[in-house]
């Protein structure tokens, strides 16, 4: 139980990680349009849609590992 607590508590950390580079990411590309440097519309209709759908699935994965550890933790299932 301590090993898979323990590798959960790291894949999390790894999630976190992965959202803070996607905002990251989202926040430079706006730099990045606003100077000019990348047309709006693709950061408006391309890139921006799919970063956040990668934040959504990213948060997805965050919120099943959670739950599946604590039902491993209190011994149930559903």
């Amino acid at each position: 139980i301590r090993e898979l607590t323990q590798q959960c508590h790291t894949i999390e950390n790894d999630l976190s990680w992965a959202g803070s580079n996607l905002n990251q990411l989202a926040r430079r590309a706006n730099e990045a349009m606003v100077a000019g440097i990348i047309p709006a519309v693709f950061f408006t209709e391309i890139l921006l849609p799919e970063l956040r759908s990668v934040g959504v699935d990213v948060g997805k994965i965050r919120e099943t590992l959670v739950e599946t550890a604590k039902m491993v933790l209190n011994g149930k299932e559903e």
